[in-house]
């Protein structure tokens, strides 16, 4: 678990707040309303599509949508909204959507599951990255992103140059985000 109970014994179910996901894949809206009916949560979800999103009816990655947007909606079940910001799958639909979370500074803090592995990025994809993360954090937002599935060999297996690296996901490596 996530060891919630000391803040939800002082009443910290997320009230008032909106807090904001990145996916890329889409979900099925009924699906998340099956959640909510399912566990009695009146959230609301707002969908946020970044360069076209994923152009269409979600694929094989809708578990991991689900997967977080039920954990937000079941840790905070106070929330105000939950914004799910939706991009293609590539290097420039991830940087146009972390800079659409920073322009659009609706919420103080955004949660990823998804990452890359730190050496398949280019050094200017990585400087472009840092800046985006540096400006959302200087507006007071927080950025919390998975370190890998593995940890440190989460990245072994993939091609060349990453082949038997140890390394974390790119964006976890980022000063302005919090690696989990």
């Amino acid at each position: 678990g996530y060891n919630f109970n000391g803040l939800y014994a002082k009443g910290f179910l997320g009230q008032g707040m909106t807090a904001a996901l990145v996916e890329f894949d889409d979900y099925h809206d009924s699906n998340v309303a099956g959640f909510e009916s399912c566990y009695g949560l009146h959230i609301p979800v707002k969908r946020h599509v970044v360069d076209g999103g994923t152009g269409g009816q979600p694929r094989g990655a809708e578990a991991e949508d689900m997967a977080d947007i039920g954990t937000i909606l079941q840790m905070l079940p106070k929330l105000k909204r939950l914004d799910v910001y939706v991009a293609p799958i590539t290097n420039l639909g991830e940087i146009d959507l972390y800079n659409r979370f920073a322009v659009d500074h609706n919420a103080p803090v955004l949660s990823s599951s998804w990452g890359n592995c730190e050496e398949v990025l280019s050094a200017a994809d990585n400087r472009l990255f840092a800046l985006i993360t540096e400006e959302a954090a200087a507006q007071g937002q927080q950025i919390f992103q998975a370190a890998g599935d593995s940890g440190a060999v989460g990245c072994r297996g993939f091609p060349e140059p990453t082949l038997g690296s140890i390394s974390t996901m790119q964006e976890a490596g980022v000063p302005w985000v919090t690696g989990v």
